[in-house]
């Protein structure tokens, strides 16, 4: 089964959800990536670049693989 990238918009669904209650400047702050960046992988503007999804799967405790990929 081959894994593949899911829509922007599904990904920043499921950061937006991972993300909880915790501010986008908490996650910025613990992440070192900018808010904006951060705000526009949740709105579905962008994806992140390979070092940003290690950063963020790693600080929600998660794989890669279950935020990005199908």
């Amino acid at each position: 089964m081959e894994n593949r990238i899911i829509e922007p918009v599904e990904i920043g669904e499921r950061l937006r959800i991972l993300r909880g209650v915790r501010s986008i400047a908490a996650v910025s702050k613990a992440t070192g990536l900018t808010q904006a960046r951060i705000g526009n992988y949740e709105r579905g503007l962008r994806i992140p670049t390979d070092d940003a999804k290690v950063l963020l799967a790693n600080y929600y405790g998660t794989s890669v693989q279950k935020i990005f990929f199908t």
